[in-house]
């Protein structure tokens, strides 16, 4: 998380209030958050989000977190490459 706009959750509760506060996010057409699973196994490897978006979501930051026994293996550039897609069709 060297990069990421937060320290490391350090409890569980912290964590919950991190899911609330990207859920109310989204209520409020502000930002949207996924999960990343793998394909074949759907384990849980990380989350990809967008938020701080203006109100014609011109203006948007991005952010992910892959744990990093993944790092390396084009998985970053293949969840931006279909976020981008996203992004595009839902404008």
């Amino acid at each position: 998380m060297k990069y990421w706009d937060t320290i490391p959750h350090e409890s569980l509760s912290t964590t919950t209030q991190a899911f609330h506060k990207m859920n109310t996010l989204w209520l409020n057409n502000q930002g949207i958050s996924w999960g990343i699973a793998l394909k074949k196994t759907n384990e849980l490897i990380g989350h990809f989000g967008l938020h701080s978006w203006g109100a014609t979501k011109d203006q948007t930051q991005l952010g992910y977190i892959i744990k990093q026994k993944y790092w390396g293996k084009g998985l970053g550039s293949e969840i931006l490459s279909s976020v981008i897609t996203f992004c595009f069709k839902e404008k």
